[in-house]
């Protein structure tokens, strides 16, 4: 009796979430019109949310940048830490989180508005 009270809070929704379209493939959604700000690191201090790189750094290179470890920020976002590269935006979520963005997507995916 349990089991299928669980069932039917959770199988309903799910059911009504299509994940691919009517053939079978995916689907293809265009991001909202959402404006954001956003600012870009390049040391320490730059942005508050980003704070020195406290991992296992040595003499490791980032597998992004090639960059030493020791010269990177880390930055706390919804997904957890993330290593932020000399260069990269930071952008402030609609939710007021924060989130590192590598200026080759940062361009394709924004454009700077006035105001």
């Amino acid at each position: 009796m349990i089991m299928a009270d669980i069932k039917w809070k959770i199988f309903p929704v799910a059911q009504n979430v299509r994940e691919r379209d009517d053939e079978g493939g995916t689907m293809k959604f265009r991001k909202k019109p959402v404006i954001v700000e956003a600012s870009r690191w390049f040391k320490s201090g730059d942005n508050p949310a980003v704070t020195e790189w406290q991992g296992y750094v040595e003499d490791r290179s980032c597998p992004d940048c090639n960059t030493l470890l020791s010269r990177h920020g880390s930055i706390r976002t919804l997904e957890g830490r993330h290593i932020v590269c000399c260069g990269d935006w930071i952008i402030t979520g609609i939710k007021g989180e924060f989130y590192p963005c590598k200026p080759d997507i940062f361009e394709a995916t924004y454009e700077r508005v006035e105001g």
